[in-house]
Parts: structure tokens; sequence; C-alpha cells
């Protein structure tokens, strides 16, 4: 089945908290994400095939900017582009809410690090700027 790309209900956050914690050697808690997805000033995607979910991604929202400050694919379902697709997603729904520049914090520098520009360096670095 394909993938679909959504807004994250409480009833995920069981899976963001297991994907998290096998990931993250620092993992946010349950009831930050809770936080987030009823926040007027965050939100979370997931990407879900049937019931499972695949991966997830946070944003708080200060427009006209937005921070990614977490973004995690589970291992089995690493190198599919989901992460780039829940960042596509993701953007649409920023730019519906007048958010132009999207910046990263990574306090932990990730796998792969040199292999793409501007992505996921252990610093804030823009990484999209919204502007058609």
């Amino acid at each position: 089945m394909a993938l679909t790309y959504r807004y994250a209900t409480d009833s995920d956050v069981d899976a963001i908290v297991a994907i998290e914690e096998s990931a993250m050697s620092n993992p946010w808690h349950k009831d930050n994400y809770l936080e987030a997805i009823h926040s007027d000033h965050a939100f979370v995607v997931v990407a879900s095939e049937d019931d499972a979910i695949a991966g997830f991604a946070v944003f708080y929202l200060t427009p006209p900017e937005s921070e990614l400050p977490d973004i995690v694919v589970a291992e089995a379902y690493r190198k599919r582009g989901i992460a780039k697709a829940l960042l596509h997603y993701a953007f649409d729904q920023l730019q519906s809410q007048k958010v132009d520049t999207v910046f990263l914090r990574s306090l932990n520098p990730c796998i792969g690090c040199g292999r793409r520009t501007n992505w996921f360096a252990p610093t804030i670095t823009t990484i999209a700027s919204l502007h058609h």
C-alpha cells in the first residue's frame, strides 16, 4: 500500500515515541508530542502505511518562520525518500500558514551529513525558503 501524509493525532503518539526512542539517544517524551499536536504554534506530520507510522516531523511556527526540531523515519522505512516526502508535505502546510523560511536545529550530527548541502548540520541552518 502507498504511504499517506497527514497531521498526527493523539492515537499516533505511541508509535511516534517508539520511533523516536529507537533512533535518538536523548528522545523526546510523549507529552512533548501531545503538546505539539494540540498547539496553535506547532504541528506534527506523519507518514503512514495502513495503520503503521513510518516517520514523522515536528514543526514550531513563528510566521514568517518555522523551525524543524525533530524528524525521524522508522528504520524499516528508511532509504525510500520518506523524510523528503514528509518535508514536502509539511512545506505545503507551512506555506498556507504564511511561513516562508524553515530552520533546522540539530544538536547531534547525523549519519550522512557530508552527502547533502545544508542538511542536518550541528547548528541552526536554513533548509528551505518557501518563496515561489
